[in-house]
């Protein structure tokens, strides 16, 4: 290329940094960072203790078993911090997708179970329904029966009533 063709690069007025393209402030970020760094100090001092107090564990046991304990049980020796804020480490969990739970024989037959007893719930009590329902149209029957049987008693009656007096 021809050399009046080249232009070098002018200064522009802000100095040329990392966060260029970043939408937050430096400070901000630095401040984030900070955060951070403190959490994980904190969380390596828990994991700390948490192997410190194990290995005092194995050191009471070994205590134990040499007769090198107080009379309330704890080392000779030894103070017991019972203000660390850090006493129970958090379990570490597993990162990534959890796995699929797959049912096992017991627990499709206890469902098929559960469901079966569901229907059979449902089913009883259509039937005791339907004889209800059964039960009061017998007792409505035999009332109409019992009125038609009053009824074509009293016609008759007043029938033998009508065919005497006419004939007299």
């Amino acid at each position: 290329m021809p050399p009046e063709r080249r232009r070098k690069r002018e200064p522009t007025s802000k100095p040329a940094t990392a966060s260029a393209g970043k939408s937050y402030p430096e400070s901000t970020r630095r401040r984030a960072k900070k955060v951070k760094r403190a959490a994980d100090e904190e969380r390596r001092a828990a994991v700390a203790a948490a192997a410190a107090r194990h290995n005092d564990d194995e050191g009471e046991q070994v205590a134990e078993e040499n007769g090198e304990n107080d009379q309330d049980g704890s080392p000779v020796g030894e103070d017991d911090p019972t203000d660390n804020a850090f006493a129970k480490a958090a379990p570490v969990r597993k990162a990534g997708k959890k796995g699929k739970i797959f049912a096992d024989k017991d627990t499709m037959l206890s469902l098929i179970d559960q469901v079966t007893q569901m229907e059979e719930k449902r089913i009883s009590r259509k039937l005791d329904r339907r004889s209800k329902v059964d039960r009061i149209v017998e007792v409505k029957e035999q009332r109409a029966s019992e009125k038609r049987k009053l009824k074509d008693e009293k016609l008759a009656s007043l029938g033998l009533r009508l065919c005497s007096t006419s004939h007299g």
